[in-house]
């Protein structure tokens, strides 16, 4: 079976790849879209199952520090890591996270649904004492 993708990336001025989008070929439907500004990383990518349907992952990730996407090509097919901005490219220990966010969504559900999240517990103790 061969799969056919095209792909667009885009850079920072530090050369950091802070932006990607994949499309199937065939039909030009979104495979994956990442998104980074300073430590926050946007992302939606479609999960496909054979005789099921596709779903779509949606999820808005903040990391402790600034990161970066670094694009890991295996058999065809990218596979996208975060990592530390300015880091070396021969670390692939992923930054720590303080917030995440998923949705998913498939052909069946009219609403988007929460399936997961977290956030950091001092987060919730700032905002705590706030009230």
């Amino acid at each position: 079976m061969e799969k056919n993708y095209s792909s667009i990336g885009v850079y920072d001025k530090c050369n950091n790849l802070v932006s990607y989008v994949e499309f199937k070929d065939e039909d030009q439907r979104l495979k994956c879209y990442y998104s980074v500004a300073g430590n926050v990383l946007s992302r939606k990518y479609v999960n496909e199952y054979e005789n099921e349907p596709s779903e779509m992952v949606s999820s808005i990730i903040q990391y402790d520090d600034n990161i970066m996407l670094y694009p890991i090509h295996v058999h065809g097919e990218t596979a996208m890591r975060t990592i530390q901005s300015g880091m070396s490219f021969t670390s692939f220990s992923s930054p720590a996270i303080s917030s995440r966010v998923d949705v998913y969504t498939d052909k069946e559900l009219e609403n988007p649904e929460v399936q997961s999240f977290s956030v950091k517990s001092d987060l919730i103790d700032e905002w705590l004492n706030k009230v």
